[in-house]
């Protein structure tokens, strides 16, 4: 999804880098494929319920089961500035509240549960090679080192002190986290792999994968929505922000982009975001 800019994503192996860009400026936004990592060796319990960990589907993965929905949150997040200290700790608090909704969800589905690194260093080094340049990426999720980016000047400089542009930001990009505890991202890196991530079908794969972020991330701003800081005006305006949106190849057409955002946001399942059963139209 590109939003007044772009949300963009490279799954040519079976780890990425996603890429969300904000501001009238953006320009054309890469993905960089890196190796995978081993997955993490499960550890071992004393009860009969089957270790969790992470499914290597994508269509049929168990987070996008029947009745799975993200629990009803009370997010109480800071006052927001745009001082380092105070976005980040703004930033770490929707994190937080990111993992209080989703935890309960992977582990309905039986699925690995942990939370991903913050940085918001203007310049970092990352676990999938250089980071975007400025004008390319807003925020971006590495999966080699499960890290979520914002570079403090890029994203004020895009999204400026809008809490709700914020809020859908860091929604989209946790979505990517998501998918790869799921073991979605590994599944379709690999496939997109296999096809070609400049192919039509792989490229068509990559849609998917976006798309989902986007609904992920409506499902999340619902969760919130109505309940302590996060108001109902609040969640509304982060749920708009999908129009906002612009089409290209990797992200698909602005109808589509809005669908997939507005489908977590109202139906409120995780069934509602899968991307991987729907009509090829429907992700073009």
């Amino acid at each position: 999804m590109r939003v007044s800019g772009a949300i963009g994503a490279a799954a040519a192996a079976a780890v990425f880098v996603a890429v969300l860009v904000f501001g009238p400026d953006a320009g054309k936004v890469t993905g960089v494929a890196v190796e995978a990592p081993p997955p993490p060796t499960p550890t071992a319990t004393t009860t009969t319920r089957p270790v969790a960990r992470a499914v290597l589907k994508t269509a049929e993965n168990p987070l996008l089961g029947n009745g799975i929905s993200l629990r009803e949150i009370t997010c109480e997040l800071p006052k927001f500035g745009r001082a380092a200290e105070q976005l980040r700790s703004y930033y770490k608090a929707m994190v937080t509240c990111m993992d209080d909704a989703w935890r309960p969800a992977l582990e309905q589905a039986n699925l690995p549960f942990s939370s991903p690194e913050l940085n918001m260093e203007d310049k970092p080094t990352t676990g999938c090679g250089p980071a975007p340049s400025d004008n390319e990426a807003t925020a971006f999720y590495c999966g080699a080192d499960r890290t979520i980016y914002v570079p403090r000047a890029t994203v004020l400089d895009a999204v400026e002190s809008h809490r709700a542009g914020h809020l859908n930001l860091l929604g989209h990009e946790y979505g990517h986290h998501v998918q790869l505890l799921s073991g979605i991202a590994l599944a379709n890196g690999s496939a997109v792999h296999k096809a070609g991530e400049d192919t039509p079908a792989g490229l068509e794969l990559i849609r998917r994968q976006e798309l989902q972020a986007n609904c992920f991330s409506g499902l999340f701003i619902a969760a919130a929505a109505g309940r302590g800081t996060v108001t109902k005006q609040l969640a509304d305006a982060a749920a708009r922000s999908f129009n906002d949106s612009v089409a290209d190849n990797t992200h698909g057409k602005l109808p589509n982009q809005v669908r997939w955002g507005n489908d977590g946001f109202r139906k409120r399942v995780t069934s509602a975001c899968n991307t991987y059963n729907a009509p090829s139209a429907q992700v073009a």
